[in-house]
């Protein structure tokens, strides 16, 4: 089994070597013969009469610190006697020991033309044999062999030039790579870009100063070209770095990065050991070939795993590094073999080899970079026009296609339908926003299956639909109504789904419009729980109008043009009439007397409830107080919006008002809904549980239309239950209803809480709530609200309230 492997091994080293020769000859150089001493034997070396014991060659010799060469045969005579390698010093001498000529890698010589990595010396007229020392420079260990070749002055020009230009094209392109790279990371912001500009820097250096150009250049410190002979050493660290983030290691391979990073570190080590003497003699190329072992099959490795993990630019740099893995990979094996074997391959400057390994990577490196650029580019694009949660179009994206409908005339009558999840904050309150993001995704996916559709996401739980044909707009309404009978099922949570809608059917305007069209109507279905409307243009006057008032509202509170108006409110069993529920009017200058319902939705959404909830508080404090002093004290009702009480200063507040106007605590009852409490639950409970530790009453308002839990109800500091009038209209004795209505009524009383039956408008109700025990009673069978001084004249004439009897004032228009 070892002797087939070593077989197999020779196999492929012989196979390589044929390769790299083909890749790497110059095709110029006749070899020449010579016989070699090194090391420590050619010290011996005295030219005339030397006797020490020579190597036969073959024209390519692998040096140690000092070789002499001896070349017996002479050469043709149009030919010079040319050495390749550019870091040797190398002195001719004929037989009898006279200097024909030198050359040393600090610029001196004599009788020698330098160009590229060649120096070549006429020898036509000399004595042979021909002595040559070649020194390897103290300076450097760059290279470590040298070949010894005859060749006539047209070739040697022709190979400089062609290494020279091949040098210079390929430092100009990688110098060109290094700018664009530079100006692009700069522009975007992107390191990725900074590594490369600074791997190709490196490159077009190292082909500057390693090749021999600075042969060209005089008057030249020593260790400067020394310096940048080296930079392929952290060329190679910096493209460990590349490959390793372009290449996503981090995310697919960290074992993988973590060997690329103390391989960049291995290669920028070999710098400064390759300036101490101690050193030379290890021979750092022969380091790097060793690091190179395993350089490519670990970059290869990380590469082909991040192709497997669909990382994107890797593929581009795989095909860079791959051809070149698969040459070089095999010649570091070659060159890291013991030197008994006799064999290395370098790629000398100008060959194949040499243009493959400058550019080909680097150029596919530019290439993966831009295409990088280019899928960040589209992926921007998309993030930009799409929405991230369903996948569906954002506002922007769909306003554009549905622009694009209208201007190429595909569809001209279109309809623009904007949807709402109903109760969706309940549902992320109660489920998590993890299945509340579920069920978005699935209201996109069943939206997105109606046919004849364009569907997106502009906002959290809002949706437009483009529908194609204006005239088959109930066929839409019918879809929405089949794809959500049925309930969504999410993380084995069944939710029931209802959607509010608002539907644009305008002819001759934009896309923007139609959705903002569509978007009017759908607040309008909201807000009249209609679940359908369609735009009309005296929507938009009256969204006009409402935002009219809201910039007159702070002037009306401040201009006293705010009314309170008292709704009584009966106790049943003897027809007291103790106290009454404040609420507020508008006496605007130029409109007349406005509902509440025309402007409160909407301070409540901007914060200046809180304006008129202070205005409320001030006045009914003035009104108890008077009639407290007068001996006939009653009870004022008074509502706390949910801002109210997110309100951490709504204590000090009522304190200050209640002082202010020598008011009692007790003549004021506080009104909270159950939808408010529960928008902060822990908030508002610790507000009302300091509230009522000062004396002032609680009443839950609206009970059974919220959302509150049995436990929540528990634990606020309620004294009053006051029931809907959702469970109390058109309630019938023996139906369900009533028994859901006396269920609510024995729930109050088990909790010990006073119940007050809302919106009583007949006599049957009254009877109905009376006979199920319900302790008072409100409603327009009694009296609608009525401004102060009519509360105060009704309240003359019906206390005790006859239910029987009723005494009716005729109120102001509301």
């Amino acid at each position: 089994m070892a002797a087939i492997g070593l077989n197999l091994f020779r196999l492929i080293k012989h196979l390589t070597l044929v390769l790299a020769l083909l890749l790497c000859s110059d095709g110029f150089a006749s070899p020449v013969q010579t016989d070699a001493v090194c090391g420590k034997a050619s010290e011996l070396i005295h030219i005339p009469g030397n006797e020490a014991a020579w190597t036969p060659g073959l024209g390519k010799l692998r040096l140690q610190k000092v070789c002499w060469l001896r070349i017996e045969r002479p050469l043709p005579k149009d030919e010079l006697l040319s050495f390749k390698s550019v870091w040797i010093d190398i002195a001719l001498f004929d037989k009898q020991g006279k200097l024909l000529g030198n050359a040393a890698h600090n610029g001196e010589k004599l009788n020698a033309f330098v160009s590229a990595n060649r120096i070549s010396f006429i020898v036509q007229d000399a004595a042979y044999p021909i002595y040559a020392r070649a020194t390897v420079s103290p300076s450097t260990s760059f290279y470590d062999e040298i070949d010894v070749a005859g060749m006539t002055l047209d070739q040697i020009s022709l190979q400089a030039r062609k290494a020279e230009n091949t040098s210079v094209a390929q430092s100009a392109v990688l110098l060109g790579f290094a700018l664009i790279m530079l100006a692009f990371g700069l522009f975007l912001r992107d390191i990725n870009y900074g590594l490369f500009a600074l791997f190709a820097f490196l490159q077009a250096a190292y082909i500057i100063f390693g090749d021999g150009l600075i042969f060209s250049m005089s008057n030249m410190p020593i260790w400067f070209p020394r310096l940048f002979a080296f930079t392929t050493w952290p060329a190679m660290a910096v493209l460990s770095i590349i490959v390793t983030r372009i290449g996503g290691f981090k995310e697919h391979s960290p074992f993988l990065q973590r060997c690329m990073q103390l391989m960049a570190v291995a290669y920028l080590a070999l710098v400064p050991m390759s300036f101490f003497e101690a050193f030379l003699t290890v021979k750092t190329v022969l380091l790097q070939d060793y690091i190179a072992l395993f350089w490519y099959p670990i970059a290869i490795a990380g590469l082909f795993r991040a192709i497997r993990n669909h990382h994107k630019g890797t593929p581009l740099i795989t095909l860079g590094i791959l051809p070149i893995s698969i040459l070089w990979w095999p010649i570091a094996i070659i060159n890291t073999q013991p030197k008994s074997w006799g064999w290395r391959v370098e790629a000398p400057s100008g060959t194949t080899l040499d243009v493959i390994q400058n550019l080909f990577l680097p150029t596919l490196l530019c290439i993966s970079l831009a295409y990088r650029t280019f899928v960040l580019h589209n992926e921007a694009i998309r993030i930009a026009r799409e929405d991230q949660l369903t996948g569906l179009a954002n506002r922007e994206r769909l306003a554009v296609q549905g622009e694009a409908m209208l201007k190429n005339n595909l569809h001209p009558y279109i309809a623009v339908v904007a949807l709402n999840v109903d109760r969706f904050k309940a549902i992320n309150e109660a489920l998590g926003h993890d299945i509340g993001d579920a069920a978005l995704v699935e209201v996109g996916h069943r939206l997105s299956s109606i046919p004849n559709t364009v569907v997106g996401r502009s906002q959290s739980d809002q949706f437009f639909i483009i529908w194609i044909d204006i005239h088959t707009i109930d066929e839409l309404q019918r879809h929405l109504k089949e794809k959500f009978f049925s309930p969504i099922s999410v993380n084995q949570q069944t939710i029931d789904i209802s959607l509010s809608a608002g539907v644009s059917l305008q002819t001759n305007i934009s896309m923007q419009k139609h959705m903002h069209c569509a978007e009017i109507a759908l607040n309008a279905a909201r807000a009249s729980k209609s679940g359908w409307e369609v735009y009309r243009p005296d929507m938009e006057t009256n969204k006009l109008g409402d935002l009219s008032l809201l910039s007159e509202l702070r002037m009306a509170i401040q201009q006293n043009h705010l009314r309170i108006f008292l709704q009584p409110k009966v106790r049943v069993r003897d027809g007291a009439v103790v106290c009454a529920e404040a609420l507020v009017r508008w006496q605007h200058p130029t409109r007349g007397m406005i509902p509440p319902y025309q402007f409160i939705p909407f301070a409540e959404h901007t914060g200046h409830i809180s304006a008129i909830t202070v205005w409320m508080l001030k006045e009914a404090m003035q009104l108890v107080a008077e009639w407290r002093a007068a001996g006939d004290p009653i009870q004022i009702s008074i509502n706390l919006s949910a801002f109210d009480l997110r309100n951490h200063n709504i204590v000090s507040i009522i304190e200050t008002l209640r002082e202010s106007n020598n008011a009692s605590a007790e003549d004021i009852r506080l009104e909270v809904t159950e939808s408010s409490v529960m928008s902060d639950a822990n908030t508002a409970i610790i507000v009302l549980d300091h509230l009522r530790s000062l004396g002032y009453s609680i009443a839950l308002d609206d009970f059974g239309t919220g959302y509150s839990s049995l436990a929540y109800l528990q634990k606020m500091p309620v004294s009053e239950l006051k029931i809907d009038r959702a469970f109390v209209a058109n309630v019938k004795p023996d139906t369900d209803a009533s028994l859901l209505l006396l269920s609510t009524i024995e729930l109050g009383q088990r909790l010990k809480l006073h119940t007050v039956a809302e919106g009583v408008e007949t006599m049957e109700e009254w009877e109905l709530v009376k006979q199920f025990g319900c302790d008072y009673v409100q409603g327009w069978y009694a009296a609608k609200p009525m401004p102060v001084s009519e509360f105060i004249q009704w309240r003359r004439l019906n206390n005790p309230f006859n239910y029987l009897q009723p005494i009716k004032l005729v109120p102001e228009k509301v």
